[in-house]
């Protein structure tokens, strides 16, 4: 059975991982697996500034998900 982790648990587990801490040394840290690590939801990365305004917003899932193409977990 896959544990429910609370909103403020996965918010610690993405903190932990913006400072740089390793997703091995996160799941260690708080008892969790790689994959239930991974299946956070995490911020899109920002598109490179070179790209131009019309394919940045194409780049990002936002898009996707505004248009109804893709769903967010």
């Amino acid at each position: 059975m896959p544990k429910i982790y609370s909103d403020e648990f996965k918010a610690s587990a993405l903190e932990l991982l913006e400072q740089g801490i390793t997703q091995k040394q996160v799941c260690q840290d708080l008892g969790m697996s790689k994959s239930a690590l991974q299946g956070l939801s995490l911020p899109p990365p920002e598109p490179p500034p070179w790209l131009p305004p019309p394919l940045r917003a194409w780049s990002s899932s936002s898009f996707f998900i505004s248009e109804g193409l893709l769903t967010p977990y």
